[in-house]
């Protein structure tokens, strides 16, 4: 049924407003209301376009997809405290919060920098250690409904009834289908050398690597390359976002703004960690093969890649991770044996995991047990960590971090971005590593780079 256009605020949101007011004035801190009401199917592009940034979104292959525009209010932590640290920040806002309309809760959206020593330094000074915005307004799409969500922090002195106004109107306008204004060309990619840039570099790293693993330092590490795109123009995060859309719905599609002219965008196909009530979800994700260009070569590759021993190796030890990770956690349940999951341009090794918690969790105690995994860092974990430290020549910023959404009852989806592009303004870099294990190959591991860097030279080139 379509929303209708409202001449009063519904009662629910009313009273909600009363009560908000209320106590903000009796405890003298600020408390959140939080108004949801059901939209028509607005496509989450056009919902972006139709609104000022800073904008979000994460939409997750099978579940919510969450778009969101505008900011009442950011959480930032640092060190090696900050999953903890942005949790008791949110925590705080949820006891003193007060949510009407019967739809999702509030949602932040978010990240974490890849490494907990992070700072926001050149080029992502916009991307702090740890960094959730709570959207003015947002949409969720759940299989065939869709929810819009208008938040406001109060601190005593409103009215009410024009708290309450502002909002319905703003939830109304939300939930109606919007075009909203068209979507720019794609950017046209001058040549830049993509498949050669830092060869020799890349070769002496993967030599060191071995030879810590070999000495027994590491078991593995996951070097990366960062490549410089130059652009001949800036390109706007929704129009980012619309061409990472078609053909990436196996993955996570997500986009973080900083700021007017800072973007990460990406579509990752590696699942952190996802929590529902007491049902929660990670997977391990290593292990990769080219695509085929035929049905049959496709499958060939697949099977060699599910018999060989070095991706299975390199496979294992990040089930191995995941299963010590969640075992404390509750029951764990996982297939055996891997599957193969098929991209555009790679497949991977995946194994995914179910847990039944034990007792109440938050889905950043899931965040704060599996980050960073082998599949992106290596193992043991702080030599590996220490390893990159030393060897990579630049900042990971996000890239492998967690990235998503939780809301106030500690429900939420975080990916790993991985397959992802930080644009500024007429620059855009774009990161992709590959697993060092005892066996491995400079030249393959490069090889595999090359595939996973594929998706986003396409996202960025696509007219």
């Amino acid at each position: 049924m379509d929303p209708a256009p409202l001449l009063a605020p519904p009662a629910s949101l009313a009273a909600a407003a009363e009560e908000a007011v209320r106590r903000a004035r009796a405890g003298g801190n600020p408390v959140l209301l939080g108004w949801s009401q059901r939209a028509q199917l607005v496509e989450p592009v056009a919902f972006l376009l139709a609104g000022d940034a800073p904008r979000a979104a994460f939409l997750a292959p099978g579940g919510d997809e969450v778009v969101a525009r505008g900011e009442v209010l950011t959480l930032t932590a640092q060190g090696a405290t900050r999953v903890d640290g942005i949790r008791v920040q949110a925590e705080a806002l949820a006891a003193r919060a007060v949510v009407a309309g019967g739809g999702p809760a509030p949602r932040f959206l978010g990240g974490f920098a890849f490494d907990p020593a992070h700072e926001p330094r050149e080029p992502w000074e916009g991307f702090p250690s740890a960094r959730f915005t709570l959207p003015a307004v947002s949409l969720v799409r759940r299989r065939n409904e869709s929810w819009v969500t208008t938040n406001a922090l109060l601190a005593g002195r409103e009215r009410p009834e024009d708290v309450a106004r502002h909002l319905a109107q703003v939830a109304t306008r939300a939930a109606q289908p919007t075009t909203g204004p068209r979507l720019r060309a794609g950017v046209p990619l001058p040549a830049f050398g993509a498949r050669v840039l830092g060869k020799e570099a890349w070769d002496a790293g993967v030599a060191s690597a071995l030879r810590s693993i070999r000495s027994g330092a590491l078991r593995k590490v996951v070097l990366a390359r960062r490549v410089p795109v130059p652009l001949t123009a800036p390109l706007r995060g929704p129009d980012a976002l619309a061409r990472v859309l078609p053909g990436n719905e196996a993955t996570h599609r997500f986009l973080f703004e900083a700021g007017a002219d800072q973007v990460l965008v990406g579509a990752s196909p590696e699942l952190l960690a996802s929590l529902h009530g007491d049902e929660a979800g990670s997977a391990a994700l290593a292990g990769t093969a080219a695509r085929g260009a035929t049905p049959a070569e496709d499958a060939r590759l697949a099977e060699e890649l599910a018999a060989s021993a070095k991706e299975r190796r390199e496979h294992d030890i990040v089930v191995q991770h995941v299963r010590s990770a969640l075992r404390g956690l509750g029951e764990v349940r996982a297939p055996s044996e891997p599957e193969v999951l098929r991209l555009r341009s790679v497949q991977h090794l995946l194994t995914p995991f179910a847990l039944r918690p034990a007792s109440p969790l938050h889905v950043l105690d899931l965040v704060a047990a599996l980050h960073p995994t082998p599949a992106v860092a290596g193992t043991p974990t702080e030599a590996a960590l220490t390893f990159l430290r030393a060897h990579e020549s630049f900042a990971r910023g996000w890239y492998a971090g967690p990235v998503g959404w939780f809301d106030l009852q500690g429900d939420g989806c975080f990916a790993v971005a991985l397959r992802c592009a930080h644009l500024r303004e007429q620059e855009a870099w774009l990161y992709a590593g590959a697993g060092i294990v005892e066996g491995a190959d400079a030249d393959l591991e490069w090889e595999e780079t090359v595939l996973k860097l594929q998706p986003m030279l396409e996202v960025l080139a696509s007219r």
